[in-house]
């Protein structure tokens, strides 16, 4: 597959709460930006699906995806690009932010955060 201009605007949910997918989806399609959330059998493919994706957003407390290990294995085999990854978590949370946080590309906000912040995150992944 050959990537396009628009791929560069597509936004990966790695998110289990449906609510939340639909948020930050309204806002996505307000700022032009493509969202896809993925869904447990996508995960197999997730490395292919990356490529074609300006940021990945990952809820840190979504069971199915088990967020550190796809963190580590999009970091891992992210050798041709730079996949930047903007995780959510409860405020409480510190060991896991500070972990996620240890690979270059991650940033892990505390959830009102995220929210407060996602029409500028949004904007940024369309500047891109």
């Amino acid at each position: 597959m050959q990537s396009t201009e628009n791929d560069r605007t597509r936004v990966l949910l790695l998110i289990d709460d449906l609510i939340f997918i639909s948020k930050i989806s309204i806002a996505a399609k307000e700022a032009g930006v493509e969202t896809r959330a993925i869904n447990p059998q996508d995960l197999e493919n997730l490395e292919e699906l990356v490529d074609y994706a300006g940021l990945v957003i990952v809820d840190m407390n979504a069971e199915y995806i088990q967020p550190m290990e796809c963190i580590r294995s999009l970091k891992k085999n992210s050798n041709e690009k730079d996949i930047r990854i903007i995780g959510f978590a409860s405020h409480i949370q510190h060991d896991m932010i500070n972990e996620a946080e240890q690979h270059p590309g991650v940033t892990v906000l505390p959830r009102s955060q995220f929210v407060e912040q996602l029409p500028g995150i949004l904007q940024g992944v369309k500047q891109e």
